[in-house]
């Protein structure tokens, strides 16, 4: 996984450019991480976030990589 994929995920409207209505720190288990694609599981941090009706969940990590991402260019 690195920020190219993220990028990449949000030129395609898969991830928003733009910050979240809101995040908190959950746990996994429900869906896969949106950015990287893997599973959340259970005893795993991640933090769930809300944008435009949709509620995703993604690693601690991806979401520091996404945020790297939309703020830096190419």
């Amino acid at each position: 996984m690195n920020v190219s994929h993220i990028r990449d995920k949000i030129a395609r409207g898969e991830l928003p450019g733009t910050d979240w209505e809101a995040t908190r720190l959950t746990v996994g288990g429900l869906f896969p991480c949106a950015a990287c694609d893997t599973p959340t599981t259970p005893i795993d941090a991640a933090v769930e976030c809300h944008h435009g009706g949709s509620r995703v969940l993604l690693h601690p990590d991806c979401y520091v990589m996404w945020e790297e991402a939309r703020r830096s260019p190419r």
